[in-house]
């Protein structure tokens, strides 16, 4: 990788391979549109620091094609502990409930990721099969090479206001969603937050 971002990226790097360095630990998390941009931000760390081990990539609502999850995220799931990899990836997304309840603009009466996987993607016919899916994550969760990973690999559905992970109960609620941002908040910390997020912080 070239440009500003990936030398600026490569210099924060290189500082937490040195040998006296602050031992921090790195976390990728992304919404949306964002399950593609984390995709390709692995592969370029990857590039820069091929020794480096993520402690856990979360995606909300991902966009993403589930073979986009097959080509950039299983193989790093799937890594050893001894190569560039992810130690624990979560997803979380709507029930299929939520997905045909929610709306785009009031205009598509779908969420929005039926919208991009009916007619948003080069190939409309079938649907493309999205990440972000419940209909589509859980025959992805079902394949033997997924079911082997165990809990490196989670998905969890938001039920809506019954949730306790998550209680989001629409595509662009979950970064405003107190439970899923405090679930986020604990898997970086390994513990609950000493100053979780609140409603009030959420609300912008």
């Amino acid at each position: 990788p070239t440009g500003a971002g990936a030398e600026t990226l490569k210099i924060f790097l290189n500082e937490m391979a040195r040998k006296n360095s602050t031992r921090l630990t790195v976390h990728v998390a992304g919404h949306s549109t964002g399950g593609i941009l984390m995709a390709h931000l692995l592969e370029a760390m990857e590039d820069l620091a091929p020794q480096l081990r993520l402690g856990s990539c979360t995606l909300l609502a991902p966009a993403c094609s589930v073979e986009l999850f097959r080509s950039h995220y299983f193989p790093y799931l799937a890594q050893p502990d001894t190569g560039f990899g992810i130690d624990k990836m979560q997803v979380y997304n709507l029930t299929d409930e939520l997905e045909q309840e929610d709306h785009v603009g009031q205009v598509y009466r779908k969420s929005l990721l039926y919208m991009v996987s009916r007619a948003f993607e080069e190939v409309v016919e079938p649907p493309t099969p999205l990440l972000g899916m419940q209909c589509y994550s859980n025959d992805l969760r079902a394949e033997p090479g997924v079911q082997a990973l165990g809990d490196r690999f989670q998905v969890i559905y938001s039920p809506g206001r019954s949730g306790v992970l998550s209680q989001s109960d629409s595509h662009g609620g979950f970064d405003n969603d107190v439970a899923t941002m405090n679930s986020l908040l604990t898997t970086i910390l390994g513990e609950a937050p000493k100053t979780p997020f609140t409603e009030e912080a959420l609300t912008y």
